[in-house]
Protein backbone atom coordinates (compact mmCIF):
# COMPACT_ATOMS: atom_id res chain seq x y z
CA UNK A 1 0.00 0.00 0.00
CA UNK A 2 2.74 2.69 0.50
CA UNK A 3 4.12 2.58 -2.82
CA UNK A 4 0.56 4.18 -3.81
CA UNK A 5 -0.10 5.95 -0.68
CA UNK A 6 3.35 7.91 -1.27
CA UNK A 7 4.42 8.57 -4.99
CA UNK A 8 7.72 9.86 -3.79
CA UNK A 9 8.77 6.63 -2.26
CA UNK A 10 12.16 5.64 -3.29
CA UNK A 11 12.37 2.84 -5.52
CA UNK A 12 14.93 0.86 -3.26
CA UNK A 13 13.04 1.19 -0.13
CA UNK A 14 9.60 0.19 -1.60
CA UNK A 15 11.33 -2.94 -2.81
CA UNK A 16 13.07 -3.31 0.28
CA UNK A 17 9.50 -3.47 1.75
CA UNK A 18 8.36 -5.95 -0.21
CA UNK A 19 11.64 -8.37 0.39
CA UNK A 20 11.10 -7.93 3.96
CA UNK A 21 7.00 -9.49 3.82
CA UNK A 22 8.79 -12.68 2.85
CA UNK A 23 9.64 -13.20 6.24
CA UNK A 24 5.98 -13.02 7.21
CA UNK A 25 5.39 -16.19 7.09
CA UNK A 26 9.05 -17.75 8.91
CA UNK A 27 7.87 -15.61 11.38
CA UNK A 28 4.82 -17.17 11.41
CA UNK A 29 5.77 -20.40 11.50
CA UNK A 30 8.81 -19.74 14.13
CA UNK A 31 6.07 -18.10 16.72
CA UNK A 32 4.23 -21.65 15.99
CA UNK A 33 6.69 -23.88 17.02
CA UNK A 34 7.62 -21.80 20.26
CA UNK A 35 4.33 -22.05 21.16
CA UNK A 36 4.01 -25.64 20.70
CA UNK A 37 6.86 -25.74 22.76
CA UNK A 38 5.34 -23.67 25.69
CA UNK A 39 2.19 -25.05 25.63
CA UNK A 40 4.03 -28.76 26.42
CA UNK A 41 5.70 -27.21 29.12
CA UNK A 42 9.19 -26.43 27.39
CA UNK A 43 9.71 -22.91 28.84
CA UNK A 44 13.33 -23.26 28.66
CA UNK A 45 13.44 -24.38 25.05
CA UNK A 46 10.59 -21.40 24.21
CA UNK A 47 12.83 -18.93 25.61
CA UNK A 48 16.14 -20.33 23.68
CA UNK A 49 13.45 -20.15 20.49
CA UNK A 50 12.99 -16.72 21.19
CA UNK A 51 16.48 -15.73 22.35
CA UNK A 52 18.22 -17.08 19.22
CA UNK A 53 15.97 -15.30 17.03
CA UNK A 54 16.86 -12.01 18.42
CA UNK A 55 20.72 -13.17 18.22
CA UNK A 56 20.50 -14.47 15.01
CA UNK A 57 18.84 -10.91 14.15
CA UNK A 58 21.31 -8.53 16.15
CA UNK A 59 24.28 -10.19 14.67
CA UNK A 60 24.07 -8.81 11.18
CA UNK A 61 22.65 -5.27 12.39
CA UNK A 62 25.59 -5.09 14.17
CA UNK A 63 28.30 -6.07 11.67
CA UNK A 64 26.26 -4.10 9.20
CA UNK A 65 26.13 -0.98 11.55
CA UNK A 66 29.99 -1.18 11.97
CA UNK A 67 30.75 -1.59 7.97
CA UNK A 68 29.31 1.49 7.17
CA UNK A 69 28.20 0.74 3.41
CA UNK A 70 25.18 -1.32 3.48
CA UNK A 71 22.16 -0.39 1.94
CA UNK A 72 17.98 -0.42 2.76
CA UNK A 73 17.91 -3.60 1.12
CA UNK A 74 21.17 -5.21 2.64
CA UNK A 75 19.19 -4.79 6.23
CA UNK A 76 16.09 -5.92 4.88
CA UNK A 77 17.55 -9.64 3.37
CA UNK A 78 19.40 -9.76 6.62
CA UNK A 79 16.61 -9.78 8.70
CA UNK A 80 14.56 -12.02 6.27
CA UNK A 81 18.09 -14.45 7.01
CA UNK A 82 17.84 -13.92 10.45
CA UNK A 83 13.99 -15.29 10.45
CA UNK A 84 15.04 -18.40 8.48
CA UNK A 85 17.74 -19.58 10.83
CA UNK A 86 15.46 -18.70 14.07
CA UNK A 87 13.13 -21.43 12.05
CA UNK A 88 15.26 -24.15 11.94
CA UNK A 89 16.67 -24.21 15.22
CA UNK A 90 12.94 -23.67 16.00
CA UNK A 91 12.07 -26.74 14.21
CA UNK A 92 14.64 -28.76 15.60
CA UNK A 93 13.67 -28.25 19.27
CA UNK A 94 9.81 -29.16 18.02
CA UNK A 95 11.38 -32.56 16.52
CA UNK A 96 13.55 -33.04 19.22
CA UNK A 97 11.13 -32.56 21.87
CA UNK A 98 8.11 -33.28 20.93
CA UNK A 99 8.74 -35.59 18.19
CA UNK A 100 5.48 -34.89 16.13
CA UNK A 101 3.48 -37.02 14.06
CA UNK A 102 0.99 -35.89 11.96
CA UNK A 103 -2.63 -36.69 11.05
CA UNK A 104 -5.98 -35.24 10.38
CA UNK A 105 -8.88 -35.18 12.93
CA UNK A 106 -11.50 -34.13 11.33
CA UNK A 107 -14.08 -34.40 13.88
CA UNK A 108 -11.78 -31.77 15.81
CA UNK A 109 -11.22 -29.72 12.53
CA UNK A 110 -14.48 -27.52 13.02
CA UNK A 111 -13.63 -26.16 16.66
CA UNK A 112 -9.78 -25.64 15.62
CA UNK A 113 -10.99 -23.37 13.02
CA UNK A 114 -13.87 -21.31 15.16
CA UNK A 115 -10.96 -20.79 18.23
CA UNK A 116 -7.97 -20.11 14.88
CA UNK A 117 -10.79 -17.59 13.55
CA UNK A 118 -10.88 -15.85 16.51
CA UNK A 119 -7.71 -15.94 17.54
CA UNK A 120 -6.83 -14.30 14.06
CA UNK A 121 -9.31 -11.57 14.08
CA UNK A 122 -7.31 -10.86 17.54
CA UNK A 123 -4.00 -10.72 16.59
CA UNK A 124 -5.54 -8.78 13.22
CA UNK A 125 -7.16 -6.23 15.22
CA UNK A 126 -4.23 -6.15 17.94
CA UNK A 127 -1.52 -4.99 14.84
CA UNK A 128 -3.43 -2.63 13.32
CA UNK A 129 -3.88 -0.87 16.62
CA UNK A 130 -0.69 -1.25 16.62
CA UNK A 131 0.70 -0.32 13.44
CA UNK A 132 -2.01 2.05 12.30
CA UNK A 133 -0.45 5.34 13.52
CA UNK A 134 2.53 4.60 11.55
CA UNK A 135 0.47 4.52 8.72
CA UNK A 136 -1.81 7.20 9.10
CA UNK A 137 1.73 9.66 10.26
CA UNK A 138 3.32 8.16 6.89
CA UNK A 139 0.89 10.32 4.99
CA UNK A 140 0.17 13.14 6.61
CA UNK A 141 3.73 14.20 8.12
CA UNK A 142 7.18 14.13 6.69
CA UNK A 143 9.52 11.68 6.67
CA UNK A 144 11.78 13.82 9.57
CA UNK A 145 8.71 13.69 11.93
CA UNK A 146 8.20 9.84 11.41
CA UNK A 147 11.59 9.26 11.91
CA UNK A 148 11.17 10.76 15.25
CA UNK A 149 8.03 9.16 16.17
CA UNK A 150 9.45 5.35 15.12
CA UNK A 151 12.54 6.16 17.34
CA UNK A 152 10.18 7.44 19.94
CA UNK A 153 8.00 4.25 20.14
CA UNK A 154 11.32 1.81 20.08
CA UNK A 155 12.18 4.11 23.09
CA UNK A 156 9.09 3.23 25.03
CA UNK A 157 9.70 -0.61 24.86
CA UNK A 158 10.81 -0.96 27.86
CA UNK A 159 8.10 -3.14 29.39
CA UNK A 160 7.87 -5.32 26.65
CA UNK A 161 10.28 -7.88 27.77
CA UNK A 162 8.84 -7.71 31.75
CA UNK A 163 5.43 -8.44 30.58
CA UNK A 164 6.04 -10.57 28.12
CA UNK A 165 7.54 -12.70 30.85
CA UNK A 166 4.44 -12.03 32.71
CA UNK A 167 2.05 -13.21 29.98
CA UNK A 168 3.96 -16.56 29.49
CA UNK A 169 3.60 -17.42 32.81
CA UNK A 170 0.11 -16.62 33.80
CA UNK A 171 -1.43 -18.59 30.79
CA UNK A 172 -0.58 -22.13 32.07
CA UNK A 173 -0.88 -20.85 35.54
CA UNK A 174 -4.62 -20.13 34.48
CA UNK A 175 -4.76 -22.86 32.66
CA UNK A 176 -3.53 -25.16 35.70
CA UNK A 177 -6.13 -23.21 38.40
CA UNK A 178 -8.83 -25.57 39.69
CA UNK A 179 -12.00 -23.34 38.79
CA UNK A 180 -12.37 -19.63 37.32
CA UNK A 181 -12.68 -18.22 41.36
CA UNK A 182 -9.03 -19.44 41.57
CA UNK A 183 -7.96 -18.28 38.10
CA UNK A 184 -9.28 -14.93 38.81
CA UNK A 185 -6.77 -14.46 41.84
CA UNK A 186 -3.85 -15.76 40.25
CA UNK A 187 -4.98 -13.15 37.23
CA UNK A 188 -5.00 -10.49 40.29
CA UNK A 189 -1.83 -11.84 41.29
CA UNK A 190 0.17 -10.93 38.49
CA UNK A 191 -1.04 -7.54 37.40
CA UNK A 192 -0.54 -6.92 40.95
CA UNK A 193 3.33 -8.16 40.28
CA UNK A 194 3.28 -6.26 36.93
CA UNK A 195 2.00 -2.76 38.53
CA UNK A 196 4.76 -3.17 41.60
CA UNK A 197 7.91 -3.97 38.96
CA UNK A 198 6.42 -1.42 36.16
CA UNK A 199 5.82 1.39 38.45
CA UNK A 200 9.52 2.21 39.59
CA UNK A 201 11.13 1.30 35.80
CA UNK A 202 8.12 3.53 34.31
CA UNK A 203 9.71 6.89 36.51
CA UNK A 204 12.99 5.78 35.86
CA UNK A 205 12.63 5.27 32.52
CA UNK A 206 10.83 9.11 32.03
CA UNK A 207 13.79 11.11 34.19
CA UNK A 208 16.63 9.21 32.14
CA UNK A 209 15.05 9.79 28.79
CA UNK A 210 15.71 13.33 28.03
CA UNK A 211 19.72 11.79 28.10
CA UNK A 212 19.47 8.18 27.38
CA UNK A 213 17.74 8.60 24.07
CA UNK A 214 19.95 10.76 22.60
CA UNK A 215 23.05 8.92 23.63
CA UNK A 216 21.62 5.49 22.22
CA UNK A 217 20.04 6.93 19.16
CA UNK A 218 21.87 9.82 18.37
CA UNK A 219 21.43 14.04 19.44
CA UNK A 220 19.72 14.03 15.99
CA UNK A 221 16.39 12.45 17.92
CA UNK A 222 16.46 15.21 20.84
CA UNK A 223 13.21 16.12 19.76
CA UNK A 224 11.79 12.45 19.72
CA UNK A 225 12.40 12.55 23.63
CA UNK A 226 9.17 14.15 25.12
CA UNK A 227 7.06 11.68 22.75
CA UNK A 228 8.99 9.11 24.13
CA UNK A 229 8.34 9.68 27.58
CA UNK A 230 4.16 9.74 26.86
CA UNK A 231 4.39 6.36 24.79
CA UNK A 232 6.34 5.42 28.12
CA UNK A 233 2.98 5.65 29.78
CA UNK A 234 1.00 4.08 26.95
CA UNK A 235 3.21 0.74 27.22
CA UNK A 236 2.21 0.11 30.77
CA UNK A 237 -1.13 0.03 29.91
CA UNK A 238 -0.13 -1.78 26.59
CA UNK A 239 1.75 -4.76 28.66
CA UNK A 240 -0.76 -5.05 31.32
CA UNK A 241 -3.29 -6.05 28.68
CA UNK A 242 -0.72 -8.43 26.98
CA UNK A 243 -1.03 -10.15 30.77
CA UNK A 244 -4.99 -9.72 31.02
CA UNK A 245 -5.00 -11.40 27.33
CA UNK A 246 -3.34 -14.56 28.09
CA UNK A 247 -5.45 -14.92 31.28
CA UNK A 248 -8.14 -14.77 29.62
CA UNK A 249 -6.88 -17.47 26.94
CA UNK A 250 -5.85 -19.69 30.12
Amino acid sequence: MLPKLLPTLPVAASGAMQLVLAAVPLMLLGGYHAYLLLGAGYIKDYNAVKLVGSVFYVTPLLALAFWGHASVRVYAMAFVASQALALAFSWKCVMRRLQPRFHLDLALLPRVLLYGLKTLMCGLTSQANLRLDQLVMSIVFTPTKLGLYVVAVAASGVFGPLFNALAVVVLPRTMQAEGKVEAVFVTARYIRLGIQLSTPVLVLAIIVMPWGLPVIFGGSFQLAVRSAQVLVVAGLFQGLNVVLGHSLRG
